[in-house]
């Protein structure tokens, strides 16, 4: 029963710990903006995507060119090293 009840809260666990995943590695390479986070964590400005996942496609990034590109070879299978001994 205990099993069961442990295995509600893996979920729960793996979330938070990504979350806090997050805060640390961009603290940590210096991309985190803790003055900008804390005033849109207290509600003092909005929360606005810096990202350019929401800006209007050009000319060449419409399906089209996207299919035109040249596609990238897929990696041979590196051998197993040898063994040693």
């Amino acid at each position: 029963m205990i099993y069961t009840d442990v295995t509600h809260a893996y979920p729960s666990t793996n979330l938070l710990g990504n979350c806090v995943a997050v805060f640390a590695v961009s603290r940590w390479e210096g991309a985190l903006d803790t003055a900008r986070a804390k005033k849109v964590l207290d509600g003092e400005i909005a929360f606005v995507p810096d990202d350019d996942d929401h800006a209007p496609r050009t000319d060449a990034e419409t399906p089209e060119a996207e299919a035109a590109k040249p596609t990238v070879p897929a990696r041979s299978v590196k051998e197993p090293a040898p063994e040693v001994g």
